[in-house]
């Protein structure tokens, strides 16, 4: 598998958030558990404030929540958002339970002696301790048509139709305050 990181290079910006919620049981993950307490009232909440999100099980033993936007903000933005989202789901599952675990990107609000954030894995690439990685709607569900014509045509089909969301858009579903435009990043700088 391959992993990328989502800050751009010694800068404070981001174009996209995860959540990677992973079952800790290695050799007999309950992914549906997983869904069901952890995934399903993110994406319940996500689909009432019509934020688009992609999900996607791992390939092992997790299934990841990508909230991608159609500019670069600010990760302290970024950072603001994803704690909204979790506040506002009212999850029930916790950080301390023994079976699950929650791996946040952006997983702090600064960028100050962190060069390119953490590393998640690559969406779509097979994990070297598992199997294919692929992207799914609606509940979570095992596919057996891996490398398939038709399963990378329901990925295309998948990734085709999503869209990015708009930052402001996004800030105005969780009724943050109009300082986005102090965090919103309008250009890029390499």
């Amino acid at each position: 598998s391959m992993g990328c990181y989502q800050q751009g290079y010694k800068t404070g910006y981001i174009k996209w958030i995860c959540l990677e919620f992973d079952c800790k049981a290695k050799k007999s993950p309950d992914l549906y558990r997983l869904y069901d307490e952890a995934v399903s009232p993110i994406t319940k909440l996500l689909d009432s404030l019509r934020i688009h999100y992609l999900t996607e099980f791992s390939g092992r033993r997790g299934i990841h929540i990508w909230v991608v936007f159609d500019h670069i903000i600010k990760k302290s933005l970024g950072y603001r958002i994803l704690t909204e989202i979790i506040k506002c789901s009212h999850l029930v599952f916790s950080e301390d339970d023994s079976e699950c675990s929650l791996d946040k990107f952006p997983s702090t609000d600064s960028s100050k002696g962190n060069t390119v954030g953490k590393q998640v894995k690559f969406p779509l690439s097979t994990h070297r301790a598992g199997g294919m990685a692929y992207f799914f709607t609606g509940a979570f569900d095992f596919r057996t048509d891996l490398g398939t014509d038709g399963f990378f045509a329901d990925q295309f089909r998948i990734l085709s139709q999503y869209q990015e969301n708009n930052v402001k858009d996004v800030m105005t579903a969780f009724n943050l305050s109009d300082d986005y435009r102090k965090e919103y990043a309008y250009k890029f700088k390499r």
